[in-house]
């Protein structure tokens, strides 16, 4: 695959780095963590007016609809100051509508979440670590003109902020998702302790949750046909926040090194460190290379989007977790104490590592794909 940044691409990023910086810098997620603001609304507010999301946004409110690496660009950008904003979120929910709705009645919302006016999460998972359409234990059943939701689901990103949520459900015995308020009586959020201090996770309960059929997205069965891509989709952009973060640990540790003196010379002089960063540049390259091709094949082969994505979580996962566990190495003492911003990039780095499946179940399922490019049997993380 050969792939190279557009101009327009480049300065995306550009304009996206230069504000995330000015605007959020690692200091405002620290600063989150005394205040317990979800995050910071003011750089959303800004970001969404930049267009953070309109890459993925369909065509018919304005959107680019295949703008994926445009958004993987903007996950690495925000990963970089380790943001904790409904942008990963917000982005799987417009995906997983646009994906189901293809008579256009939720255009609507669309383009509020698009331009900001409101946020919404994708809630997929059953139990912990569970990645299975056809066996959702969460129930929509008709009752009396209404639709009722029933069940939990779990690791739910941004499930305490979100003003709708996008819920995976067998409606009559099909996969299908549903738009439900978080504020809809029944509707249960559980805030949970995470190792990630940067991003907030919840269980999500819904019990008698009745909605109107006009929640319904798409034809009953739909979110069955789409899931793995949606998977791929949001696989993808993780792999892209955890580049941006790894890019800032690694510039980080290359500069300790240059400055920090042991036996009267830099220790990024001996070669046991550079052999350390030399590894995790290497690492930080072909975790690029692959998060980026994935972001490529869902744009342009969507059928084989599956399979890419699990080869660059399997990869990403474990290459970019060991990248921070080498740069706290370097770092020595200094970098497992609080004040230092290391042991913030490595918990979401960690955190990343397992969310949506974990690296050796991806690498399970790359390896389960016969040559025609479906996997041969149903595994869960």
């Amino acid at each position: 695959m050969d792939f190279w940044f557009t101009d327009e691409q480049s300065e995306w990023r550009a304009a996206v780095r230069a504000l995330v910086t000015r605007s959020s810098p690692i200091s405002a997620a620290r600063a989150a963590l005394v205040s317990g603001d979800p995050f910071d609304r003011d750089t959303w507010r800004l970001g969404t007016e930049q267009g953070w999301l309109a890459p993925i946004g369909p065509a018919a409110i304005g959107g680019l609809g295949d703008g994926i690496v445009e958004a993987a660009i903007v996950a690495e950008e925000l990963g970089r100051v380790a943001y904790a904003g409904p942008f990963l979120s917000t982005s799987m929910a417009i995906r997983a509508i646009s994906a189901c709705d293809g008579s256009g009645a939720h255009l609507p919302l669309l383009a509020e979440l698009v331009s900001g006016a409101c946020t919404a999460t994708w809630c997929v998972q059953d139990r912990l670590g569970l990645l299975d359409p056809t066996s959702s234990g969460t129930t929509a059943t008709p009752v009396g003109g209404r639709i009722r939701i029933d069940g939990t689901k779990e690791m739910v990103v941004d499930g305490e902020t979100a003003d709708h949520l996008v819920v995976l459900a067998s409606l009559d015995g099909a996969p299908t998702h549903l738009v439900v308020p978080r504020s809809a009586r029944g509707v249960t959020v559980e805030p949970l302790a995470t190792v990630d201090l940067t991003r907030r996770f919840s269980s999500v309960a819904f019990d008698g949750v009745e909605v109107e059929p006009s929640s319904v997205v798409g034809p009953p069965g739909s979110g069955a046909d789409v899931f793995w891509e949606l998977v791929a989709f949001a696989v993808t952009l993780l792999c892209a926040d955890a580049l941006g973060g790894a890019a800032t640990l690694l510039d980080a540790t290359v500069e300790y090194a240059l400055e920090r003196e042991a036996f009267g010379r830099p220790i990024g002089s001996y070669q046991a460190i550079k052999h350390k960063c030399a590894n995790e540049l290497l690492w930080l390259e072909c975790s690029t290379v692959a998060t980026y091709a994935s972001a490529v094949t869902l744009r342009d082969d969507p059928g084989d989007s599956a399979r890419r994505a699990s080869m660059a979580k399997s990869f990403v996962g474990d290459a970019l977790s060991r990248l921070a566990v080498e740069s706290l190495q370097v770092f020595g003492g200094i970098g497992f104490t609080w004040e230092h911003d290391l042991h913030l990039y490595l918990r979401r780095l960690k955190t990343t590592e397992l969310l949506l499946g974990s690296t050796a179940w991806h690498r399970e399922r790359v390896a389960s794909f016969s040559l025609a490019g479906a996997p041969t049997t149903a595994t869960s993380p």
